[in-house]
């Protein structure tokens, strides 16, 4: 039963990288339902819970709220109607793992090294000075909770939260986890998708391989509903975040949703184009024939994108009903005012548009992300800032008033009332094989395999027109691209200061000295503040040289 998976939680051995021992949510302390001083109210409330639903590889365009007509999802577009819903929004770092960890840490993943999806944080993170936002909030005496699909490596890794039900994939054999439990208590298994039904014909679109009520989804929508019942009374506030697989590939609806997908009137595909940076698309391509899909997209017809489309489709409306089912559950416990409801994704998925599956590139399919967040008492609206999904981090800490650790480089997003949130500029997105810039409604990629496209995102909001080539945009194209390099620069020597940074200490001169290991990760700098602290360091030394004084040097400092 999920309910002793829910009733048992594992105490996190020190530093947070494993569970060891289980206890009874029951036998949390209690204390008095907490009260906190926020500066954007100007006096003491009672701290709300958080929940924020994560489904994996969620496209905005299919959802009813982003205007998508031919599938219900009538569970979100409640949330949105009753939320501050961000148009555009984009997941910087369009890759699961990478995005995740962007997000538990509100930390690019080019400071962290995050960079692809058999990556994690160091196990000595903490030491480091990195907070999760889930480390915060425990601190802040949060009662914390990860249901469903992280994402984080290792897998059964805490990061700051007091209690997991762990369901990370519904394929991946290898992986034990609470789901896989689940299944062999019920006399089933994890099969891979490749022995299923019309897998391979299909490119992932495929039968389910349980009914609907042993479906992955379920599963965790059942286990966040029994958290929640289990908060009903509790006096210190909750913060969970709820992952669900669903809709990621394999595409594998249940006959109750896939029937109700009225295939004619889904979007079809749209075309690729030969000369887009083709050597880093056959890379994409390529990275399907690996075992944890082992797929061949050398062609993709068009009824099997089709197929994929119209099964993503059903996909999108089953998880659309587990969302309902947590709602739900907020209501019934009588949260609903004392809660905050954020919904997300960690990326986009290509679904057959330029021939493609998956995420991992930069353009909008991939990039573009849902982002809601509803807040008793807030006035619902739309917000067309730019806002990045790490941005969700710092945004939770200071809704709630938990402050938000120094070595965050994300921002509050803007359009809540009270909070102090610029509007970005820009964002900077980073995956192993690939950096992205988007600014002033231009959109750059550049790629390991040395290509590089430009758009103008305004005039061509589907990527269709590379103007990386054009003359006439010669001009934008350098701009973007120094840019571009001094972001990425200032983000990696922030995030890697142990290896490139000087020392001003005279200790560092000293007989013995030992370098300090783990290095404390710093506050990060923006290039633009970097570049003013350093003029005004300079002119401070030609004051102090045209006035007589002297400063040590670095050779007079050595031989002392």
């Amino acid at each position: 039963m999920i309910t002793i998976l829910l009733l048992m939680t594992k105490l996190l051995s020190n530093g947070g990288s494993r569970h060891s021992a289980t206890r009874r949510l029951a036998f949390w302390p209690a204390r008095a339902r907490q009260r906190v001083w926020l500066r954007r109210t100007g006096g003491f409330v009672t701290r709300k819970n958080i929940v924020l639903i994560l489904p994996d590889q969620l496209r905005p365009d299919f959802l009813g709220c982003y205007g998508a007509d031919w599938l219900q999802t009538p569970a979100i577009d409640a949330l949105a109607s009753s939320s501050v819903r961000y148009t555009a929004a984009v997941s910087s770092a369009p890759l699961c793992v990478p995005a995740r960890n962007a997000l538990l840490t509100g930390m690019h993943p080019l400071r962290t090294g995050v960079l692809a999806n058999d990556q994690g944080l160091r196990p000595d993170y903490r030491q480091m000075g990195i907070e999760t936002w889930a480390d915060r909030l425990s601190s802040a005496g949060y009662v914390t909770a990860s249901i469903g699909k992280m994402h984080f490596y290792p897998w059964d890794a805490g990061y700051g939260f007091h209690h997991r039900v762990i369901a990370e994939d519904k394929r991946h054999i290898a992986i034990r986890d609470d789901y896989d439990a689940y299944l062999r208590r019920h006399g089933l298994a994890k099969t891979h998708a490749n022995t299923w039904p019309e897998y391979h014909e299909s490119r992932g679109a495929t039968p389910p391989p349980v009914p609907w009520e042993h479906s992955v989804d379920h599963f965790v929508g059942t286990a966040a509903q029994e958290f929640i019942a289990s908060r009903t009374g509790c006096d210190e506030p909750f913060a969970m975040m709820v992952g669900f697989p669903g809709p990621h590939c394999p595409y594998d609806p249940v006959p109750e949703f896939l029937d109700r997908v009225d295939r004619d009137r889904v979007p079809i595909a749209r075309p690729g184009s030969a000369d887009h940076a083709p050597e880093r698309v056959q890379a994409a391509r390529d990275s399907y024939l690996r075992a944890w899909a082992d797929l061949d997209l050398s062609e993709f017809p068009d009824e099997a994108r089709a197929q994929v489309r119209a099964h993503y489709s059903a996909l999108v409306m089953q998880v659309d009903h587990e969302v309902g089912r947590v709602l739900q559950a907020i209501d019934e416990a009588g949260l609903a005012e004392d809660t905050i409801v954020i919904l997300a994704s960690d990326h986009g998925d290509f679904l057959g548009d330029r021939e493609l599956l998956g995420k991992a590139m930069f353009h909008e399919e991939s990039v573009r992300v849902p982002m809601m967040i509803r807040i008793p008492g807030h006035v619902p609206g739309i917000n067309n800032a730019m806002v990045d999904l790490y941005d969700l981090a710092p945004t939770m800490l200071e809704l709630v008033g938990a402050g938000v650790p120094e070595q965050m480089d994300a921002r509050a997003v803007p359009g809540l009332s009270g909070l102090e949130a610029e509007s970005r500029e820009r964002v900077v997105g980073a995956v192993a094989d690939g950096w992205m810039l988007r600014e002033g409604g231009m959109v750059l990629h550049k790629y390991g395999t040395g290509e590089v496209l430009l758009y103008d995102h305004d005039a061509d909001p589907e990527q269709i027109r590379d103007l990386s080539r054009d003359p006439a945009h010669r001009a934008d194209l350098d701009r973007m691209d120094a840019t571009l390099t001094r972001e990425v620069m200032a983000l990696v020597a922030s995030g890697h200061e142990d290896k490139i940074g000087s020392s001003t200490e005279p200790e560092f001169y000293a007989r013995g000295w030992q370098r300090p290991y783990p290095y404390p990760v710093k506050s990060f700098v923006r290039p633009e503040s970097a570049r003013a602290a350093a003029r005004s360091d300079a002119t401070r030394a030609r004051d102090v040289s045209t006035s007589g004084a002297s400063t040590p040097s670095a050779t007079s400092l050595s031989s002392a």
